[in-house]
């Protein structure tokens, strides 16, 4: 432990000044006398009283600035302000400072009794005051409502008991607080100390589980209590009866929430209430005449919630004649509540100004001719429509819950009843068809025209069944349904059935579909629901779509044929017209490279759709597709017409399942081609011909091929044949899954061969190879290679490529044996020279091959670069111009100093064997995400050795980017007593901000080396390794006890005073937060 001195007296300090300025007392004139006549003993005291003559210069400039800042603030405008309204701005600083702050999850210690910075705490928030100045520290002490908010466990309640005086209390009691503080005394002997002082609450709330041996009494005297909160966890002790508060002194509640217990509401004034919740009530509730006594008085009341209360009263028929009026109203939530107390209150409840609605338990009875006056819920149903009129929402859900018998209507985005304007409301009913038939009709009534999503069995499905729990035949009323979901079999059938044929309209009398504007039918898990079925559908809806076709359009003729001649003459204008404007007056060939430019920009690769889901009519309007888009253009005009029919290119993108392929082969004629064909591919169309048929009769035209991608398992019974002639290949995509035969690790990858000499500018290979001769590479610009372990390229055939390829902007190779000794001695000279390269990834290849390509590569445009696998001896002086890898940290540098990411992230995965350093967040092998990022990784058996690699690359490149340090990776080792991580290279990491340890070993030396400053090499003062850290996470760290952090704590902080050793003052750093889920003490 470093000596702390104090500071000496006046005498002292002149004679200190005057040693300083005029010279060493005692000492001889001449130059060599102090060497000859000194001895040992009085040479170090002469240097003991110097330090002690500096340190004294040094606390008289620190006291002389104290005094000019305390002169400096006393002219503020704060400073003259009257005691009383200064006293006023700090209470209510204080006192904001005491709102509920968010659960954290886990537990969390926070040393020296102050919590992290998130956590806003009246303690914390005095401590600041009273280091501000003087003033505010007088104010701070003087004001005893400043000390009133008093909490468990937060701070020391009996010294907050005593400074507070007489002020109103606002007293928090919380058995759960995951904020740990050193405070005396139990939780009982705090309640026993707070209950004595019952007639100075002004806020109550307890969270904890009740009983006889905790409360001193359930009776007490609050005559100034306004917000009352109970909270009893009953569920530790499920036959425990609720406890029943009686409160004297006529208090005038504004906030009251009661859960599992009770209440005496004799005696309590209710008129300025504005936030009622009562839940799980079940034993000693109030009753529904107590209940509508408190409603009728509160007329200010903004919130309503009541869950699980039982109010069953035999006088209900007195309350029907007496209304409640709720004009502030805002939230209304009903529950779980007897039936009979559920109708009353949505009866006579009048809220005008209602927003939020979440009520369950509506009679299906009222549910009859909705829109009349005289319906008892007619007030309820108006306040709604309101609410749903103002369009804060994009869909309705209709929702037919059988497993909970009840049906009903809320909006999609909503889950829980805290969003801003929503509804929710549901019928109970034992006869499900009936509850549908209900809610459709309260829609059709008040002509909502939303769209609407309809759930036929609900959220939670029922066990499988024969009988029908959803009148399909209601759909008809429902032109607005975009989506429906069925789970039973019998509801299924009912519904395509129902859709698969035209209904005809009883007002007009003309036909037409139920739901037209379906986009989706959801069937996933309907158990016995076969491909049959579906197909039936789609061949009835296709089939009788033309004969309703017909029959609209002889209708439309015989209504018409009195104004043809109108028609006639409109066409001829509208005609006129659009000749008149510039996209008609385009050269031929100019308007139809507008539309191939068009139309082939929808065929860009969408991306991957989960699940199997069935499109009615049209596709979802989130897959654009080429058939689509000439779809709409051939309907804009004539020449739109018969320049789509009469260009060949636009009919070049094929995919398998998506189109005709055999109809775009001839409507092609001899342009270039786009081929796909995904095994994987979520949309089903129907399409002629199998997988095997589709593949045959395309590669009959590989001379056309611009573009192949094929995304399946590559077999011999699939593919014609792995040799083509493709002179116009321009893109190649292949990917092999292997995995979905259960083909074996050592299994042949497919090797294609292309003839015809093809200038490729993208190659992406996955699981399969290719024969490189013959193809021109050099306008190549993305090369990918990924999962090739045999009949891979050779290393020199890649480095043949990438030489040639000099306009290359991305290129990724992944798990590729590219090993080739032979050729190794003649590569060693050739650099490669990539100056257009961008994205550069190399991952899980040999390691002499990721050498040899990060030694030979020039890339100075490089922007995302990801590279594992470097080897350990090249990061020794890494900064010469003799390095091997000079060029490569030349180019990663800038990218890590650009600061495109907040934290870099030094990670020692030491079950992997790797020391890596990336950006916080890339978290995968897929940085083509991310715009402007490195993330490269050094393979080593001596972690502790590729640490101090990594550390000795950033400090020579002067990266000062906030930097956090997992020391035991993310992937945690067994425990072992070796030690993984160089604990004192911290000492050389100022700008660490975030450290984890999983290994106690790692773990104790990295707290021994933050708990006490180190000399500084350069300067020779004294300073704290890491004094940026923020956060300190030991959550895995197996035998790391609160003594070890405690200790950690008082070296590092101790009383929060500044330390001064050898005479120079040091300063305590900032307060670190520990996370450790294992400490509960």
């Amino acid at each position: 432990m470093h000596a702390h001195h104090q500071l000496p007296p006046a005498e002292v300090v002149e004679q200190a000044i005057s040693v300083l300025l005029g010279g060493f007392p005692g000492r001889s004139g001449h130059p060599d006398g102090l060497e000859t006549n000194a001895t040992e003993d009085a040479l170090e005291s002469e240097i003991a009283e110097l330090e002690l003559s500096a340190s004294v210069i040094q606390h008289e400039l620190l006291l002389r600035a104290t005094q000019l800042k305390r002169r400096l603030n006393s002219s503020q405008w704060i400073y003259q302000l009257p005691e009383e309204v200064f006293a006023d701005i700090l209470v209510t600083d204080v006192l904001s400072f005491g709102l509920e702050e968010e659960e954290h999850r886990g537990t969390t210690i926070y040393g020296a009794g102050h919590p992290r910075p998130s956590i806003a705490t009246p303690a914390a928030r005095r401590t600041r005051l009273c280091n501000v100045s003087h003033r505010f520290l007088q104010t701070v002490m003087s004001t005893p409502r400043i000390w009133s908010d008093i909490r468990w466990r937060r701070d020391d309640y009996l010294r907050l008991l005593q400074r507070s005086g007489q002020a109103p209390l606002m007293i928090r009691c919380r058995e759960f607080d995951p904020i740990i503080l050193k405070t005396p005394g139990t939780m009982e002997e705090f309640l026993k100390a707070v209950w004595e002082h019952s007639q100075r609450w002004k806020a109550l709330s307890l969270d904890l589980q009740l009983d006889e041996s905790r409360l001193p009494s359930t009776e007490f005297p609050a005559p100034q209590l306004r917000d009352l909160d109970i909270t009893n966890h009953h569920y530790r002790s499920l036959n425990l009866t609720p406890h029943i508060f009686k409160i004297s002194g006529n208090p005038s509640l504004e906030n009251l929430t009661l859960t599992e217990t009770s209440l005496q509401w004799d005696g309590i004034d209710f008129s300025r209430l504005k936030s009622l919740s009562l839940r799980s009530v079940r034993q000693g509730a109030p009753s529904l005449e107590q209940l509508v006594e408190t409603l009728r008085m509160a007329s200010g009341l903004e919130q309503l919630s009541l869950r699980q209360v039982n109010t069953v009263s035999s006088k209900a028929q007195q309350l029907e004649s007496q209304p409640a009026h709720l004009n502030a109203l805002i939230t209304l939530s009903i529950h779980d509540m007897p039936s009979g107390s559920a109708d009353y209150i949505i009866t006579r409840i009048r809220s005008p100004r209602l927003k939020i609605c979440d009520v369950h338990g509506l009679l299906l009875k009222h549910f009859e001719n909705p829109s009349s006056d005289q319906n008892p819920y007619h007030h309820f149903f108006r306040v709604i429509r309101t609410i749903l009129s103002s369009r804060r929402f994009e869909n309705l859900v209709l929702s037919n819950e059988i497993f909970s018998k009840a049906v009903c209507l809320r909006p999609e985005l909503r889950w829980s009843h805290q969003a801003v304007g929503s509804v929710d409301f549901e019928v109970e009913t034992e006869n499900p068809v009936r509850g549908v038939e209900a809610m459709v009709e309260f829609l059709t009534s008040y002509c909502m025209d939303y769209y609407l999503i309809v759930m036929a069995s609900g959220f939670v499905l029922p066990p499988p069944s024969s009988e029908s729990y959803f009148p399909a035949e209601v759909l008809g009323k429902l032109p607005m349904v975009t989506r429906i979901s069925a789970g039973m079999l019998v509801d299924a059938v009912n519904i395509l059935n129902f859709l698969g044929s035209p209904q005809r309209d009883e007002g007009t009398g003309r036909l037409g579909w139920a739901c037209p504007q379906l986009q989706v039918l959801a069937m996933e898990g309907t158990e016995g629901l076969t491909p049959d079925h579906i197909q039936t559908f789609l061949d009835a809806r296709d089939a009788n779509w033309y004969t309703l076709e017909r029959e609209i359009a002889e209708l439309e003729l015989s209504a018409s044929s009195l104004h043809h001649e109108l028609l006639l003459r409109a066409a001829r204008l509208k005609r006129r017209h659009n000749s008149s404007q510039w996209t008609y007056r385009l050269p031929e060939e100019v308007f139809a490279g507008i539309l191939v430019t068009d139309v082939l920009g929808f065929g860009l690769e969408e991306e991957e759709r989960q699940g199997t889901t069935v499109y009615v009519g049209q596709l979802g309007p989130s897959i654009q597709l080429p058939a689509v888009r000439r779809a709409q253009l051939c309907n804009v005009s004539h020449r739109f017409l018969q320049t789509v029919m009469t260009t060949p290119r636009i009919w070049s993108d094929i995919r398998w399942r998506r189109d005709d392929h055999l109809r775009l082969l001839r409507m092609s004629a001899q342009a270039p081609l786009m081929i796909r064909c995904w095994e994987m591919d979520p949309i089903i169309l129907k399409t002629p011909g199998t997988m095997e048929e589709f593949l045959k009769a395309v590669w009959e035209h590989s001379e056309r091929w611009k573009a192949l991608s094929l995304d399946l398992h590559l077999d011999e019974s699939r593919l014609p044949s792995p040799e083509f002639l493709a002179p116009q290949l321009r893109e190649l995509k292949i990917i092999n899954r292997r995995y979905l035969s259960g083909a074996p690790l050592d299994f042949a990858p497919y090797v294609f061969k292309i003839s015809g000499n093809p200038s490729l500018r993208k190659l992406d290979l996955t699981e399969t190879s290719l024969q490189w001769d013959g193809i021109d590479f050099s306008r190549l610009k993305s090369l990918s290679l990924s999962s090739i372990q045999q009949r891979a390229s050779s290393l020199e055939n890649l480095a043949e490529i990438l030489t040639i390829a000099s306009c290359l902007e991305s290129l990724l190779l992944s798990q590729v044996n590219t090993v080739n000794l032979d050729t190794w001695p003649r590569l060693e000279s050739q650099p490669i020279r990539l100056n257009a390269l961008l994205t550069l990834l190399i991952d899980q290849m040999p390691r002499r091959s990721v050498d040899y390509l990060i030694t030979r590569i020039r890339s100075p445009r490089l922007k995302i670069g990801h590279v594992h696998g470097l080897l350990l001896k090249h990061f020794e002086n890494p900064s010469s111009d003799q390095n091997p890898y000079h060029h490569f940290f030349r180019v990663i540098t800038p990218i890590l100093s650009s600061r495109r990411f907040e934290n870099l992230v030094l990670c020692n995965e030491i079950l992997l064997k790797v020391v890596c350093l990336r950006p916080e967040f890339i978290w995968s092998n897929q940085p083509a995400f991310a715009t402007g990022s490195a993330n490269f990784g050094v393979e080593t058996e001596n972690p502790v050795r590729g640490v101090e690699a990594m550390v000795e690359f950033l400090t020579s490149y002067c990266i000062d980017c906030s930097l956090v340090v997992m020391a035991s990776g993310r992937y945690l080792p067994p425990p072992s007593s070796q030690s993984y991580f160089p604990a004192e290279v911290l000492g050389k990491l100022p700008m660490v901000t975030r450290i984890s340890a999983g290994i106690l070993v790692d773990a104790v030396n990295i707290l021994n080396i933050l708990g006490s400053p180190r000399r500084i090499e350069g300067t020779g003062r004294f300073e704290w390794a890491c004094p940026q850290l923020e956060v300190l996470a030991v959550e895995g760290t197996e035998g790391l006890t609160p003594d070890h952090i405690q200790t950690f704590l008082d070296a590092r902080y101790g009383d929060g005073n500044p330390l001064i050793i050898e005479g120079q003052v040091v300063q305590r750093p900032r307060r670190v937060e520990f996370q450790h889920h294992g400490l509960i003490s």
